[in-house]
């Protein structure tokens, strides 16, 4: 399997790659909102645009396991259903999932997962 890396696909000069990325954002009902953006130069795109865009660059690469720090934290709703939507895509592919949150309330979207809680210093089951 050949790496992607994330220097690739902010360039992805082959219309295959660009493609394959449009189906993967396809999948998460946000195929019209890339295909806006795509051609906009990254310092005129909001910052939800922005956030939108590292955090499906940063998932779409097909790896085991994904950490995710923290990625509820500083988007509006539309950015945390976004973000939860393709949290539960990984999930159902089986992937691994490493997630850090200070909301709890996203976590209730998702079916398997262990939550272990910091308090005090030490972790809690």
């Amino acid at each position: 399997m050949k790496r992607i890396l994330l220097f690739d696909i902010l360039l992805m000069k082959d219309i295959k790659q660009q493609n394959a990325f449009f189906t993967y954002v396809s999948s998460f009902g946000q195929k019209e909102v890339f295909e806006k953006i795509w051609n906009t130069p990254l310092g005129m795109l909001s910052g939800g645009e922005r956030a939108k865009l590292f955090f499906s660059m940063l998932t779409y690469p097909d790896r085991e396991w994904y950490i995710c720090d923290d990625p509820f934290a500083g988007v509006d709703s539309g950015g945390k259903r976004f973000r939860i939507e393709i949290v539960k895509g990984l999930e159902e592919k089986g992937k691994g999932i490493i997630l850090t949150t200070h909301e709890t309330e996203p976590l209730e979207s998702f079916g398997r997962m262990q939550v272990l809680e910091i308090k005090d210093g030490s972790i809690q089951r």
